[in-house]
């Protein structure tokens, strides 16, 4: 029928483009009246594909419709509370982990969120998409698990154990008694 959508889009800077735009509508038509009950309509969306034959990538469309991409510079993005488990992603971007490795590390992140912030918790959607197969893995990881449950404990514990082997403070940063 000729109208734009994501799935008529040839590139993914244009299903980003679109998305933003999309967003921009509808939340000018719903404006007044979320106002009038004091909500905010506006969102952020990550968007992660592929597109025969393009480069996978992922872009981070913000409430105003403009996007950004990750990068070499910042290979990961993150929407709502990204303070907490920031510095894991990190690490494991850096240690250059493999998919099921960096799989723990976001899951441990996201719990390591959930304790600092009540808002945060289960159940936590997993995907995982491999360059080139054109498939995406989805899994949800639902409260209660067990994995979760084996996941925060084996984290915990082993942060335990490194804190310990970290070298002692030097006489000077001691608290006295």
């Amino acid at each position: 029928d000729g109208r734009e959508s994501l799935a008529t889009v040839s590139h993914l800077f244009e299903a980003a483009l679109y998305i933003g735009r999309l967003s921009r509508e509808v939340v000018a038509a719903h404006r007044d009246g979320l106002a009038a009950v004091g909500a905010d309509a506006t969102a952020s969306f990550l968007l992660g594909g592929q597109i025969e034959g393009e480069r996978p990538d992922i872009v981070l469309v913000y409430p105003e419709g403009n996007y950004i991409r990750a990068s070499d510079e910042r290979p990961f993005l993150q929407i709502g509370e990204s303070k907490y488990g920031k510095s894991m992603l990190e690490l494991a971007v850096h240690a250059r982990l493999g998919v099921v490795d960096a799989a723990k590390v976001a899951l441990s992140s996201m719990l390591s969120t959930a304790r600092a912030n009540l808002s945060v918790g289960p159940p936590y959607d997993l995907a995982v998409y491999r360059n080139g197969s054109l498939e995406l893995q989805e899994h949800r990881i639902e409260e209660g698990s067990a994995y979760l449950a084996e996941l925060q404990e084996v984290w915990v514990r082993h942060l335990t154990q490194a804190i310990a082997e970290l070298p002692p403070l030097p006489p000077e940063l001691v608290p006295r008694a």
